[in-house]
């Protein structure tokens, strides 16, 4: 964790705001930066921002943690052949609550 790291990720805010806000992040953005609400919630997105909302912007990790929850059934994330979404859940989730052994 470098000091340049750690500001950088707390100068992020668009999604977290945005999070904050909507209960939910956007299925993509378009060039004009609208975002687009349509479609099934991003649990790949959330997975891959968890661990630095949980370090940065605690209210935008709480909403992302209840999507996260809100998606596990039967040992899966949403999906079942949704890889990434498995994947980036399953590893942000394991970062953010210090599921990793320290070096």
């Amino acid at each position: 964790r470098t000091p340049e790291a750690q500001r950088y990720l707390e100068e992020q805010t668009w999604l977290a705001r945005f999070l904050e806000r909507n209960g939910t992040l956007p299925r993509e953005v378009a060039p004009d930066a609208l975002p687009t609400l349509g479609g099934p919630e991003p649990l790949a997105l959330h997975g891959s921002l968890y661990p630095a909302l949980r370090l940065f912007h605690p209210e935008a990790a709480a909403k992302s943690a209840a999507q996260l929850d809100a998606a596990w059934h039967d040992g899966i994330w949403g999906e079942r052949a949704d890889y990434y979404a498995q994947n980036l859940a399953w590893f942000g989730t394991a970062l953010a609550e210090g599921r990793f052994p320290p070096r």
